[in-house]
């Protein structure tokens, strides 16, 4: 493949992933639940080494947030959590939750879309 066929492939692909993303926003517009009117509060967590392990990341897609951590817990070599309040400094702004928890070897993913309009507040809705 040659790099001007490889440059098309990647912007063809970032466009439909750009369409994906929207329509997901749009969708947790119309049929999302509603989390709350103005901030989130959302944990970012890992767990190792017992038969269950897994983690949980916030990913900023759009706009500009404001993480103010709330609480941060350790267990010993058990696992760590951090929670913290999302604050939106932009009239439009997309969060995707990931988490993953390895139950014995088989893992699973667990993705949410969190969308906060200015007008309408944070709205989420399951992508799996």
């Amino acid at each position: 493949m040659s790099e001007e066929e490889t440059q098309t492939l990647n912007q063809d692909i970032e466009e439909q992933t750009k369409t994906y993303i929207a329509d997901l926003v749009e969708k947790a517009v119309r049929e999302g639940k509603e989390k709350s009117k103005f901030t989130l509060e959302l944990s970012e967590w890992v767990t190792l080494g017992s038969a269950v392990s897994g983690w949980g990341t916030i990913v900023v897609l759009y706009g500009e947030v404001e993480k103010i951590l709330l609480d941060s817990r350790y267990k010993y070599l058990m696992s760590v959590t951090k929670t913290y309040e999302i604050i939106p400094k932009t009239e439009l702004v997309v969060i995707v939750y990931i988490s993953a928890s390895d139950f014995g070897g088989q893992l699973e993913y667990h993705t949410i879309l969190y969308a906060f309009f200015k007008s309408a507040g944070w709205k989420s809705i399951s992508v799996n």
